[in-house]
């Protein structure tokens, strides 16, 4: 899931804009694997939230 919100002040001569914003993953476990050398492999299950803004100018 990801959300944001944009803010722009327009100007005559450029455009500022600020964006926060909001990821969210919910990644269930990886199927197995096994590597040439018999060890068998897993990416576990994880969640993770990132959370940020963007600035920009535009000319």
């Amino acid at each position: 899931a990801r959300g944001s919100i944009r803010l722009v002040k327009r100007t005559p001569e450029l455009d500022i804009l600020f964006e926060p914003f909001v990821r969210f993953w919910d990644i269930e476990d990886s199927k197995t694997t096994t590597d040439p050398g018999g060890t068998r492999w897993l990416e576990p299950n994880n969640e993770t939230m990132e959370i940020g803004a963007k600035l920009a100018a535009q000319f």
